[in-house]
């Protein structure tokens, strides 16, 4: 059965009284993430990627104040209550000490895990938009095919000799002989899962359903998109243009925080423009793009921007903010950019119902196609994450999917041109 991916999103409320001891704690996590003797996310095996991000108190767009905030985020492999059950079991400790900064949590001496676990399922904020990247893929499986291109390649540089005469067929077979005679390979002489019958009925059926209820309904939906779009751009023609400048402060400030080797992470957030229509509108676009990102933009590219692993939207404080939160490979300049000259309309369509964002027009038109004002814009909404883990640091999305295009290659019947392909990946 092939591996299913999910995403959990905690929100708590800070003490002030407590918010130094909440530093210092997630300090000493980011010193050692992998092996400390807290919270050692390294020896849960089924995280991807995880973060802490402390929110300042801050208001909704009516003045209202929003208390400070602690978000704890991870992108995991199979069922969440296994997930939820993993992190207590190797991190329990570290969980309580972080909890007790935390309103809410109980304030004596001897917490039992079930108190913690309670804390934890009572804080859980709503799934709302969601892409993966390697879709399908545990951490186990990535990391084991890392390991089996790197073998292959060394196979092939220690052999050069004697297989330069070799055809490209003959190749990939004296490679397969060298792989699967190898103990540590033996793993790779099964294919990765495939859908199992349920899920296959699930993806299928639910997809047929959705194009089926296209069609029978569509000329109501032209009508209520066509009324939605016109109500939606006498909304914009009200709204006063923005004049974005970017802080330089903060982003050097930020930048800090992004020095990761190959892959980065991003957190923004904002609030939602006042009114319902806004809030329907943004539910209904964050609700396809996750459908779409399910069943047509499951190849390792988000439309076409092939570098992003997990990223997803999650609404805060009873749907008055939304916060972004994404794992990426590059820098974030390359990566805000990405997003101007490949996605400008997916990225107008959502952010468009924010406060602040560059003026947009029909929804998906100027927007984040105005490059100095988006980049400004989402460096104002980025706040810093004080811990962040990443299981497979050094391994980009297009590393992910080759890795698996080599493991995949080893497996029947192919013809001397395929074969060709497949040592081109190499």
């Amino acid at each position: 059965m092939m591996n299913v991916q999910d995403g959990l999103t905690l929100l708590f409320d800070t003490r002030e009284d407590k918010l130094q001891d909440l530093i210092q704690l997630l300090n000493k996590l980011s010193e050692n993430i992998e092996a400390n003797d807290l919270m050692p996310f390294g020896k849960m095996k089924k995280i991807h990627f995880a973060r802490w991000v402390m929110m300042d108190a801050t208001h909704d767009v009516d003045g209202n104040p929003i208390p400070a905030h602690l978000l704890f985020e991870s992108d995991y492999d199979g069922d969440e209550a296994e997930h939820i059950n993993e992190m207590l079991d190797v991190g329990l400790p570290g969980f309580i000490k972080i909890f007790r900064t935390c309103k809410g949590f109980p304030e004596k001496e001897n917490v039992t895990r079930e108190e913690v676990l309670v804390f934890i399922n009572s804080h859980n904020a709503p799934k709302t938009g969601l892409f993966i990247g390697a879709w399908g893929r545990s951490v186990e499986q990535i990391k084991q095919e890392k390991e089996l291109y790197y073998a292959v390649e060394d196979y092939l540089d220690a052999n050069r000799e004697a297989l330069i005469t070799k055809s490209p067929l003959e190749i990939r077979n004296k490679v397969r002989e060298y792989v699967w005679s190898k103990d540590e390979f033996a793993w790779s002489k099964v294919p990765p899962g495939k859908r199992s019958f349920k899920q296959n009925f699930q993806y299928y059926g639910y997809l047929a359903f959705l194009v089926c209820c296209a069609i029978i309904l569509l000329p109501f939906l032209l009508i209520m998109v066509i009324t939605a779009l016109i109500m939606l751009r006498r909304r914009e023609m009200k709204e006063p243009a923005t004049d974005h400048h970017l802080d330089k402060s903060k982003v050097s400030l930020l930048q800090k925080h992004e020095k990761f080797n190959l892959q980065n992470q991003f957190s923004a957030v904002g609030n939602i423009k006042p009114g319902t229509f806004r809030l329907r509108f943004l539910k209904k676009t964050l609700w396809m793009i996750n459908r779409v990102s399910r069943y047509v933009f499951n190849k390792g590219k988000l439309a076409t921007i092939p570098s992003i692993h997990f990223a997803r939207w999650v609404f805060l404080d009873d749907h008055k903010r939304l916060i972004f939160i994404s794992n990426y490979d590059g820098t974030s300049d390359q990566y805000l950019t990405d997003f101007v000259n490949k996605q400008p309309a997916p990225m107008s369509a959502i952010f468009c119902h924010m406060m602040d964002f560059p003026k947009t027009k029909w929804l998906v038109l100027e927007g984040a196609r105005d490059m100095k004002g988006f980049v400004a814009w989402a460096r104002k909404k980025q706040i810093p994450s004080q811990v962040w883990y990443s299981a497979y640091k050094d391994i980009t999305v297009k590393n992910i999917i080759a890795n698996t295009n080599v493991r995949m290659g080893l497996y029947g019947s192919i013809s001397d041109k395929k074969a060709q392909q497949w040592l081109n990946l190499l």
